[in-house]
């Protein structure tokens, strides 16, 4: 297989303006730091003759540090503005695409043993629906595809790796092969990624729409996949809280401090809010029924996309959300299966929400026993 290509960055020559500006950074840097350690000496040496034998010298200093950390800050701010405006680059860990799109360069990488995490990553999925399945318990994997994935035509001078475009279907295909049920969040995104935005744009995560989306497929997909599959019906519908900006975590790679309204616009947002229609006669002893169990990355666990109501609303029953912010798909998988919940609640039915981009990652996972 080719291995991963790096993205297409274009050459120096195309930016023949590049040295100039480098040049002049460095001599505005240079300047701002000479007139900082101009402005401090007097200050300094006060600080040696009056608090070096008062017991003051480290209070002294931390107020004379903040005093100039508006400088240095200045100075951050001025190259992340440089650095986007002429070369349209952020820091580390972002790529910056057209028409205000700005992806993660996670999407981009080709780790170590690439190809041999992701045969352990599968062999993995394969473990826990086997383990499910023992337990009489339906494992459905809704494996969610990378942004840069969806909106490549977005990418601007930057092309998807070519050894990662098969690797989408191939996983499904495998997955399916030895009769694990995998939703295609895929083909439904790339429909409707043009009439909205399925993803944000200034952020990795999906937008509460693309949320939906994957949240209606999957809800169809079970009924296909599970026609046997009894779910304890109740009511769920989700509104559209107000819109507000949204400020996505790729924006951190991009810092231009008081200048930022020339940066990319950032994200507008209406927080989904999950409300439940009340039975007209509960039993307030009746023991509570969680039918599903959704197990997930911070796409499943942030209320901001508000995947989890999606579900409740799509399948008509409750969800037990166990998906962690902070954690990676196989992690949070392996926590639930060592967690009591498993044994006390056990479900009639697993989501398993996983991201493409983790898929080729290295996780050292303990074997566990049916």
């Amino acid at each position: 297989m080719e291995p991963d290509r790096q993205p297409n960055i274009p050459e120096t020559r195309t930016q023949p303006y590049s040295g100039s500006f480098m040049l002049l950074f460095l001599i505005c840097a240079a300047l701002t730091g000479a007139m900082g350690i101009w402005t401090c000496l007097p200050q300094t040496q006060r600080i040696m003759t009056n608090t070096a034998f008062n017991g003051s010298w480290t209070s002294a200093y931390e107020t004379l540090f903040d005093k100039n950390l508006d400088i240095y800050e200045s100075s951050t701010n001025f190259w992340g503005l440089l650095n986007y405006t002429v070369f349209k680059e952020g820091r580390t860990g972002v790529l910056i695409g057209q028409n205000g799109w700005l992806f993660t360069t996670e999407e981009f990488q080709n780790p170590p043993k690439s190809q041999k995490n992701l045969r352990e990553n599968t062999d993995y999925i394969l473990k826990v629906h086997n383990t499910l399945k023992k337990k009489d318990i339906e494992l459905l994997v809704a494996l969610i595809p990378a942004k840069a994935r969806v909106y490549s035509g977005q990418l601007g001078r930057y092309s998807y790796p070519l050894s990662r475009k098969a690797a989408y279907h191939n996983l499904r295909s495998s997955l399916k092969g030895n009769g694990v049920t995998v939703t295609d969040i895929l083909w439904i995104m790339e429909r409707k990624k043009d009439d909205f935005d399925v993803f944000l744009r200034t952020d990795t995560h999906w937008s509460p729409a693309g949320a939906k989306l994957a949240a209606y497929q999957i809800a169809h997909e079970t009924k296909k996949a599970f026609p046997a599959l009894s779910l304890p019906q109740e009511s769920f519908s989700v509104s559209m809280g107000k819109e507000s900006e949204y400020r996505g975590d790729l924006l951190r790679y991009i810092p231009l401090g008081s200048w930022q309204r020339i940066g990319p616009r950032p994200d507008t947002l209406k927080i989904p809010e999950i409300s439940q229609e009340e039975k007209s006669s509960p039993s307030l002893f009746a023991d509570e029924i969680l039918p599903v169990t959704l197990v997930g990355t911070s796409y499943s666990a942030n209320p901001l996309w508000g995947f989890e109501g999606f579900l409740r609303e799509s399948f008509g029953t409750k969800i037990l959300n166990t998906a962690d912010e902070g954690m990676g798909p196989f992690e949070v998988m392996e926590k639930y299966l060592k967690d009591d919940a498993l044994k006390t609640n056990p479900p009639k039915l697993v989501v398993w929400e996983i991201p493409e981009r983790y898929l080729n990652l290295p996780y050292e996972m303990e074997e566990f026993t049916p």
